[in-house]
C-alpha cells in the first residue's frame, strides 16, 4: 500500500512477537521487516482456499509474499488449505494435525537447506482431509493452467462474478489436491518475461525436500 498510512501494532503470545498490519499481505511483510532485517524464512499463510493453478496463483496475496521476499533474496514459502471455511480448520483436528506436520517440516527443511538453483520459492497446497486413516503424500506437481471460467452478470450498476469450476487435469496441482487428496508442491520461478533467461530449476533438490516431508509425516504419525 505505497503512500498510504496503515494502522500497526505488536503483542507478545507465547514468547513470540507478533506484528499486526490493517494492510495487504505483503504490508505485513514488510512491517515484519522492519522488526526483522534478514529473517531466516519467511512463510506465508496458511491461506484459506487452495492456490493452485497458473490462475489462482497470480492473483493470491500469499503467493505473492513469497514472491515479494524471493526478490528482496530471502528464503521463502506460501501455505494454502483447501477450505475457504476457518471454522472448519478449527474443528478439523486431523486437517490440523496434517498442517502442524508440513509447516514443520518445511521450517525444518528450509532452515538448514537453501533455495534450490533456479526456483525463486515453493507452493505448498493442502487437501481438506477429514479422515484419519488417510495419509497425504507430498508430490511435485505443475501447475494446472485455470480453475475456474469466470460468469459475470450485470444488473444496473451493480457486478457479481460467478466461478464455474473447469475439468481438472490429471498430474496437475489441482488434481492432486482436490482428487488424490495429496500435498502439492510446486517450485516458482520469477521468470514472467519471454526475454529473460531462465535458470534451469534443481528438482533433484526438490525431490529431497519432498522425501523429507514424506518421511517426516509418516515417522510422526507413527508415534
Amino acid at each position: 500500500s505505497l503512500n498510504k498510512e496503515l494502522s500497526i501494532f505488536t503483542k507478545e503470545a507465547n514468547g513470540i512477537r507478533i506484528v499486526v498490519v490493517d494492510g495487504t499481505p505483503c504490508d505485513a511483510l514488510y512491517a515484519g521487516l522492519s522488526l526483522v532485517k534478514k529473517p531466516s524464512l519467511v512463510v506465508s499463510g496458511i491461506n484459506l482456499g487452495e492456490n493452485t493453478s497458473l490462475q489462482n496463483s497470480l492473483y493470491s496475496s500469499t503467493i505473492a509474499v513469497a514472491l515479494e521476499a524471493s526478490i528482496l533474496n530471502l528464503k521463502a514459502i506460501a501455505i494454502s488449505v483447501d477450505t475457504y471455511r476457518g471454522d472448519e480448520l478449527v474443528r478439523n483436528m486431523v486437517l490440523q494435525h496434517i498442517l502442524k506436520m508440513v509447516i514443520e517440516s518445511s521450517v525444518k527443511w528450509f532452515l538448514v537447506n537453501d533455495m534450490p538453483k533456479g526456483v525463486a520459492s515453493i507452493s505448498i497446497n493442502v487437501p481438506l482431509i477429514t479422515d484419519k486413516t488417510h495419509i497425504p503424500r507430498a508430490i511435485i506437481a505443475p501447475m494446472s493452467k485455470a480453475r475456474y471460467r469466470q460468469k459475470i452478470s450485470i444488473l444496473g450498476n451493480k457486478m457479481k462474478f460467478v466461478g464455474e469450476e473447469l475439468p481438472l487435469e490429471e498430474g496437475t496441482d489441482s488434481y492432486e489436491v482436490k482428487v488424490n487428496k495429496n500435498i502439492s508442491i510446486t517450485p516458482l520461478r520469477l521468470c514472467l518475461d519471454a526475454v529473460t533467461p531462465c535458470e534451469t530449476p534443481d528438482l533433484s533438490s526438490i525431490e529431497e525436500f519432498v522425501k523429507f516431508m514424506n518421511q517426516y509425516i509418516e515417522d510422526k504419525l507413527r508415534t
